[in-house]
Formats: C-alpha cells, sequence, structure tokens
C-alpha cells in the first residue's frame, strides 16, 4: 500500500493547509484504499467513528459479515467514520494493557510461549508496553479477560467484538503496526488473514492462567463475558468544547419549524451543560430565523432547565451541520488530527534508544 498520507511529506504539508472538504477528500481516500485491501486479505472492515474507535453503522457485525467476498469497498465514507476497525469473529485479538513494564514483559514472555509470535502486532507509540496482537482462531470463540483495572489486564477479543486498526485513535493518536516488513500505519493491509498463525483454545487457556499468575488474580475469576454491547448513535460525548458548538452554531442554517427549532436548543442546552454560553448560542443560531423572539429562546432555556425534555445532544448539531456541509469537521477535530500526525512524524525521527519499547520476537 503505497497511499499512506501519514508517511507522505507533501501530503502532510498539504493536509496541513486543505480546507474540510479537501481533507474530507483526502482522508476518505485513504480509508477507502486501505479497507479495499483488507477485504482481499481476508479481512472484515467496520467503519469506526473518525478519531473514535467505535462503530459509526447501527447491526455493524451484520453489515461486517455481509461484505465478505467483497474485493473493493463500495460504501460511502462520510465525515464521520474515516477510522476503521476489524470484525473479531474467527480471530483472537490479544489486547495486553498492561502498564508496568516488568508486568509487561511477563505477559510478553507468556504470550511467546504459549501462543507464539504474531505478524501483526498493534503499538500504542514508541514508548507504551501496551500492545494487540492478532491470531486466528478454531471456531468463532467469545471475548475472555483476566485482570479489571485498566493498565493492568490482558483481553482476548472475539465473537460479537470488533478492534481498531486504521485512523486515529482518540488516545493514541495515529494507530501503527509492526509487521515483517517494518511499523507503519497501514501495516496490516500487508499481513494477509490466512498468514496469521492459527491458535487452539487450549493455547489460549495456557495464556490466560499464566497472566492470572502474573497478576496475582485465582482461578475462580471469570474466564469469558458476552460481548460487550456497541455504543449507539447519540450517546454521551466528551471529546468536544464549548467553541466546537459555538463553531457549529456558525455553521447551522435557519431551522425549519418549530420541532427542528427546539431540537437544536435541547442539543445545544445539554452540550453546554444548560451555561450561560450555551443560552447565548442558543440566540445566536434562533435569530437565523425570521420568527426569532428573545423571549420565546429564554422560556425555552428556563423550561429545559426545570425539567423539559432534552432528546437531543451534541451527536445531533453533528449531524445537522453535517446535513449542509458534509464535510464539517470540529475545531477540536481538526486539532485532534493535527497533533496526532505530527507526534507520528516526531515518531518516525526517532526516539531517544532508552525510551524504546523494544519490538524483538514480534
Amino acid at each position: 500500500m503505497n497511499t499512506s498520507i501519514y508517511d507522505d511529506a507533501d501530503n502532510d504539508r498539504n493536509l496541513s493547509s486543505a480546507s474540510e472538504a479537501e481533507l474530507h477528500l483526502i482522508l476518505a481516500e485513504e480509508a477507502r484504499h486501505f479497507r479495499s485491501v483488507i477485504l482481499r486479505s481476508g479481512y472484515l472492515p467496520v467503519p469506526l467513528a473518525s478519531a473514535e474507535k467505535v462503530p459509526s453503522e447501527h447491526d455493524w457485525p451484520i453489515k461486517a459479515r455481509a461484505r465478505a467476498g467483497q474485493t473493493e469497498w463500495i460504501d460511502p465514507i462520510t465525515a464521520r467514520d474515516w477510522n476503521t476497525g476489524i470484525l473479531c469473529a474467527g480471530l483472537y485479538a490479544v489486547d495486553v494493557d498492561v502498564d508496568d513494564p516488568s508486568a509487561a514483559d511477563e505477559v510478553t514472555a507468556a504470550l511467546l510461549d504459549t501462543l507464539g509470535p504474531s505478524p501483526a502486532k498493534r503499538v500504542r507509540g514508541h514508548t507504551s508496553p501496551r500492545y494487540l496482537a492478532l491470531y486466528r482462531a478454531e471456531g468463532e470463540p467469545r471475548k475472555q479477560k483476566v485482570g479489571k483495572v485498566d493498565g493492568y489486564k490482558v483481553e482476548i477479543l472475539g465473537l460479537g467484538q470488533q478492534c481498531m486498526v486504521h485512523g486515529i485513535h482518540p488516545d493514541l493518536g495515529v494507530v501503527e503496526w509492526i509487521t515483517p516488513e517494518g511499523r507503519s500505519d497501514d501495516g496490516l493491509a500487508r499481513v494477509p488473514r490466512e498468514t496469521l498463525p492459527l491458535i487452539k483454545a487450549v493455547q489460549i487457556a495456557e495464556f490466560l492462567s499464566r497472566c492470572r499468575t502474573i497478576f496475582g488474580i485465582g482461578d475462580d475469576e471469570p474466564k469469558t463475558t458476552d460481548p460487550e454491547p456497541w455504543a449507539p448513535h447519540g450517546r454521551e460525548r466528551s471529546d468536544y468544547t464549548d467553541n466546537d458548538v459555538a463553531d457549529i452554531v456558525a455553521h447551522l442554517p435557519a431551522d425549519t419549524g418549530y420541532d427542528d427549532w427546539v431540537a437544536v436548543l435541547s442539543a445545544i442546552y445539554r452540550a453546554t451543560g444548560g451555561s450561560a454560553r450555551g443560552r447565548d448560542l442558543a440566540h445566536e443560531y434562533s435569530r437565523k430565523s425570521p420568527a426569532y423572539r428573545h423571549r420565546s429562546v429564554d422560556e425555552k432555556w428556563l423550561a429545559f432547565r426545570h425539567g423539559g425534555a432534552l432528546r437531543h445532544d451534541f451527536g445531533h448539531l453533528l449531524t445537522r451541520v453535517r446535513e449542509a456541509e458534509p464535510a464539517y469537521l470540529t475545531p477540536s477535530f481538526r486539532a485532534k488530527l493535527s497533533s496526532a500526525r505530527r507526534e507520528h512524524a516526531s515518531a518516525s525521527a526517532g526516539v531517544p534508544a532508552d525510551q524504546v519499547i523494544m519490538d524483538a520476537d514480534f
């Protein structure tokens, strides 16, 4: 694959100064190319929300399976779903979320002893010991987990799960893979699914048993869990600011009627926590309509404060603005994208040797 926007200096400069429409076209084409390649490599892509790790479509497990046999990604890609995951059914996605370097080394030793090296390892920057390693499974096993504390647990993602494989992770920045060909953001595209080692259930059981010993956890801890529910549209978000809300309000067209007006005002109220600035933004939006009345806005705002129905949130604002401007991006997202790219470029330029997590044996 040779179209990675993160590895091309010219594209990097163009992206920094690109308009929102140009940025959407660049990232959409990158996602389309990557998804097409991994389809041909035997994986089942799952569209994820941009700069997030949750599926962006309803019934995503069913839709992912329906793409089996496709050789090109044919579904539209919007500004909301540039990130990409893969369906974990039939795979063991071993997610090592261990921050303590000593414990991480022990877990890695146990993994290599029981499962062997994986040709596809997703890593978190150059200094974090956390990683995810992919293997093939016999059948379609469910998710398994050891440990309950973030930074001190191991999860085996499986049936009913997906894992992020390409794009910008909300915590990690640009997702990278270590493969036999080196380290890159699109590395999984170079590792066909059939080349992943085939692992038996007994090997996974032995690995998890070793992890329990490392973590000091008894064998009475539940070894298997049901698939976690995927996040639906309209969930509460924490990755936006009041400035994002203000920017959206500035781009929103006038309402199309009373119901539309109330929906937007309730979304502004929830997104800003009913703050004074939120009320000012509600007035700013309402002034776009010839039916604007200052008192009507204040009365509606007061009704929300005293228990009026709040059926919409920040997600509704994004939906509305993107109906008018499909390539719209919030200021926070653009900043996150630029930051992730700068960190990626800096890391690629070199990291002090004593700060680099060694990639040997993977």
